[in-house]
């Protein structure tokens, strides 16, 4: 599978969306944008590796976006790869921190908001008490007792101060 490699057959139903994502994304491998979106839709389809398949292909600053970073290391953890999403969730966290911390505000593809790393470092957390519990599957029920530990000691999102 490359990022290019047309899924239609996977999905017949969803066929028209997910072919217009992998126009956009054949036509320009740094369209992070329509890359994200892409992967999330293999993701909510059930296609985790479809969406490391086009993520990792993103070339350019699209790359390093945080949003991209962190849509990667959702795909890695519905693969059961947690290792992986959690060296990857750390560095969009590293991203979006730099982001917020700087006041990119721009609108421009590497912005990160307060509340998107908030987030961000839910996901983090979760992914490390995965670690520590053992889970090596997508589908593993110790999942979502990550997910709770993680959400009891979230942060509220607070923008810096100026």
């Amino acid at each position: 599978m490359t990022a290019t490699e047309p899924v239609a057959s996977i999905e017949p139903a969803a066929a028209p969306e997910f072919a217009t994502l992998e126009d956009a994304v054949a036509l320009d491998p740094t369209d992070a944008v329509s890359a994200e979106a892409l992967a999330r839709a293999y993701l909510d389809a059930g296609h985790p590796g479809h969406a490391v398949a086009v993520l990792t292909a993103v070339s350019g600053d699209g790359a390093r976006m945080p949003v991209v970073l962190h849509r990667l290391a959702a795909a890695y953890e519905a693969m059961g790869r947690i290792d992986d999403a959690a060296s990857t969730a750390r560095v969009a966290i590293e991203h979006c921190e730099r982001a917020v911390l700087a006041g990119d505000t721009d609108g421009g593809p590497r912005t990160c908001t307060a509340s998107q790393l908030a987030a961000y470092e839910t996901h983090g957390r979760a992914l490390g008490y995965m670690r520590q519990a053992g889970v090596t599957r997508g589908d593993d029920p110790r999942r979502a007792t990550a997910y709770y530990r993680a959400r009891l000691t979230a942060r509220v999102a607070e923008a810096p101060a100026p």
